[in-house]
């Protein structure tokens, strides 16, 4: 896909002008058939995969415009694509129903607060938060980011802060024990720094956000508080999503940071 990636707020708009739907369904349909076309070669190289998952972001923008539901698609090996497959082609079905519709009818309504959000955060928290249950908009998109990272390394043993340790863990990855590393030369400085910061950003949202509000969901917090907190999930959750899978068999000397 020719395009450059813009807020969540500027693709909102692009669906909203002339030719925007034609676009989206462009996209869309150069996605899906990226995927049919490294599916095709089982065992293609992680330059081919790596391509797909460079059009995830704007995909997952375009889609949180037509259905948040359709945005929060899995990403990883091929057979988890077939999720990403199904919600492009949800994503082209919307597109027709609301071109229709807006001929008929006019444009739509604007989106809530939750709109510019991380579509993992977004479509986790929508229901709850539609309803004013902030707490618990809160607790269920904490959960869910907690579920993409034990997704991407593959832990579903490992439940709460247990992931995030493993996951941005300082030690080289092991059988089984893959890490998730910002993208770039680990021993540059700004690169050192988020790998370092990504350990405890994610360790502390664990405590202050999720487990708070998962252990006393009857505490109640206000609208601008689940906002604030549902920012900050969404900040981690785009910071996971531009990670790096490490594995043992990727791992050279060097490759990643060494045990602090």
């Amino acid at each position: 896909m020719n395009i450059v990636s813009g807020s969540y707020i500027d693709l909102k708009g692009a669906l909203m002008i002339d030719g925007g739907y034609e676009w989206a369904e462009h996209q869309l349909r150069e996605f899906i058939a990226l995927i049919e076309e490294t599916k095709k070669f089982r065992g293609s190289t992680k330059d081919a995969v790596a391509r797909v998952k460079q059009e995830v972001p704007v995909v997952r923008q375009i889609l949180l415009r037509l259905d948040p539901e359709l945005a929060g698609f899995k990403t990883g090996g091929l057979a988890i694509w077939d999720k990403a497959l199904d919600a492009a082609h949800a994503g082209i079905g919307a597109i027709k129903a609301a071109t229709e519709v807006e001929r008929r009818m006019g444009p739509s309504l604007p989106q809530t607060d939750l709109g510019a959000l991380h579509p993992t955060v977004a479509g986790a928290a929508r229901k709850s938060f539609s309803r004013e249950d902030y707490s618990q908009a809160v607790s269920i998109a904490a959960e869910q980011v907690v579920q993409e990272a034990r997704s991407r390394t593959g832990r579903t043993d490992l439940v709460g802060i247990d992931v995030w340790r493993q996951a941005f863990s300082s030690s080289p990855p092991s059988a089984g024990a893959p890490r998730l590393r910002w993208p770039g030369d680990p021993s540059d400085v700004d690169v050192r720094n988020m790998n370092e910061g990504l350990r405890d950003l994610a360790a502390g949202l664990q405590r202050t956000v999720r487990n708070t509000s998962a252990h006393h969901p009857d505490a109640g917090i206000s609208r601008e508080e689940a906002i604030e907190r549902l920012a900050a999930l969404s900040l981690l959750a785009t910071f996971v999503e531009r990670c790096e899978m490490i594995s043992a068999s990727d791992f050279s000397e060097g490759a990643v940071d060494a045990p602090s």
